[in-house]
């Protein structure tokens, strides 16, 4: 993913996972804002060693603000969709379960029609996400695999009065998570026999102001052994994250369990994996 932004004049341009993008001057005015300050070394050194770590404040208000609005403007064009349990290479597919996840969720990759919501506002996001993953990459700190740019997932996800997310982790058990690209074995396989895995899941909170009686935090397990049972786990020694607005969280997708609670009114993020990806040599 590369970028090139110069907000109030000059070309603007963005590549984004291999999609050229030219925004429109109609589909928003450009906000006045700044990126996210780096993360800091305590910061780092909390995701190295617990393998989650969050950072309150981290997205400016501005942006912050910009982005809820965004979001709020695709849903209302109708670019939400309900969204899915379980994996496309897993034994069930990725498919409809509400009894396991009621949300929606609105994919910023490839990105969405220019014409919807605010792009510029999506541009800031795109390079404050580009530059986040630049700065895992060259921490030493941490020693996940090498996360590929051109395989980031982002999207705008949205929970109703009532929504939810079950006890899970981002990366299912089937092939240590590695999830193969190109074409299924009986459709004649892939070439390349490349396959990409989640390293660090994102998320990224829109609501400034939210109470605690409203509900909707994440539950988050970051001590849990992989091998333990999710429905086991106990809610002592659990974090309660409060999905307040411009809070970052970081964590290590294959190892922390977590679900959303249940909340009272309706809520709006950003989610989003960092992607290693391997070839059939490595």
């Amino acid at each position: 993913m590369g970028i090139d932004y110069r907000p109030g004049g000059g070309t603007r341009r963005l590549w984004v996972a291999g999609w050229l993008l030219f925004p429109s001057h109609a589909a928003g005015a450009t906000i006045q804002t700044s990126l996210p300050r780096p993360l800091s070394h305590a910061a780092l050194s909390t995701l190295s060693s617990r393998g989650f770590v969050v950072v309150p404040g981290w997205l400016p208000p501005a942006l912050t603000h910009a982005l809820l609005a965004d979001a709020l403007a695709l849903e209302r064009d109708g670019l939400a969709r309900s969204a899915g349990v379980g994996s496309p290479d897993g034994a069930d597919g990725m498919r409809q379960d509400t009894a396991v996840r009621r949300s929606a969720l609105c994919p910023l990759y490839p990105p969405p029609r220019p014409s919807a919501g605010d792009v510029d506002t999506r541009m800031l996001l795109y390079e404050a996400t580009r530059m986040l993953c630049e700065e895992l990459n060259d921490s030493p700190l941490l020693d996940t695999e090498a996360l590929s740019s051109f395989h980031t997932e982002l999207s705008y996800l949205y929970y109703p009065e009532g929504g939810y997310y079950k006890r899970h982790r981002d990366v299912p058990a089937d092939d240590d998570g590695w999830y193969r690209l190109g074409r299924r074995p009986e459709d004649g396989g892939s070439f390349s026999q490349a396959a990409v895995r989640r390293e660090i899941s994102v998320l990224l909170y829109l609501n400034k102001g939210w109470r605690a009686e409203w509900g909707g935090v994440l539950r988050a397990f970051p001590e849990a052994k992989a091998e333990e049972s999710l429905d086991a786990l106990p809610v002592e020694g659990s974090l309660d994250v409060l999905p307040e607005g411009g809070t970052l969280v970081l964590f290590r997708s294959p190892q922390v369990a977590h679900e959303v609670m249940p909340t009272r009114r309706k809520r709006q993020c950003i989610v989003g994996w960092f992607c290693a990806v391997r070839s059939r040599t490595d």
